[in-house]
């Protein structure tokens, strides 16, 4: 991811926030706890894996530039179909919201 947008760090906070969420209240028991964690780690990843995407996509270009990548982001809209940021305005708002 480049260093356009402060996204590294922004994306590393909701990364924390999505792990917290999918383990805050687990017990597990011995036996099932390497299933438990693989499960919760799968889901994570169906999870972020689209919101991900489009931040590193959108990142790559330099605001304003959005439309470069646009072909690109669209396959990880999330809902599929949905709109992607097409101006600065959009981005950030799409970045930090």
């Amino acid at each position: 991811m480049l260093p356009f947008n402060s996204q590294g760090a922004t994306s590393a906070l909701e990364d924390g926030g999505a792990l917290g969420a999918l383990f805050r209240s687990s017990t597990l028991p011995p036996s099932s706890s390497f299933s438990f964690i693989s499960s919760r780690l799968a889901l994570f990843q169906c999870v972020r894996a689209a919101r991900v995407a489009r931040v590193q996509l959108l990142s790559s270009a330099r605001l304003g530039r959005e439309m470069d990548v646009e072909e690109e982001v669209k396959r990880w809209a999330d809902p599929p179909g949905s709109e992607v940021p097409k101006n600065m305005e959009e981005h950030v708002w799409h970045g930090y919201a």
